[in-house]
């Protein structure tokens, strides 16, 4: 997991679901995670899949912050729990 805000260089600040990028918005690889649906990251929270990001794919998620200086999540592994939106097997 890495983090991730609407200030990067070549972000719009919005998601590719059209909603801002804030606390508990999160980029996935929608053929891993289902968009839309909702995760929990241990020391982050409930996470709402609405984004996809250019680097993240596989098994890597990018957990949103509404300015990165403010909250950091550092490059990590880390184990998450779907709530909801389990991918077809």
């Amino acid at each position: 997991a890495t983090s991730y805000d609407a200030n990067c260089k070549g972000c719009t600040g919005r998601t590719w679901a059209g909603t801002e990028v804030q606390l508990g918005t999160c980029a996935v690889d929608p053929k891993v995670i289902v968009m839309g649906s909702h995760f929990y990251v241990p020391g982050y929270g409930v996470c709402s899949a609405l984004d996809i990001g250019g680097a993240i794919k596989g098994k890597k998620i990018d957990l949103g912050f509404p300015d990165v200086k403010k909250g950091f999540w550092s490059t990590r592994y880390v184990d998450i729990y779907l709530l909801d939106g389990e991918p077809e097997s």
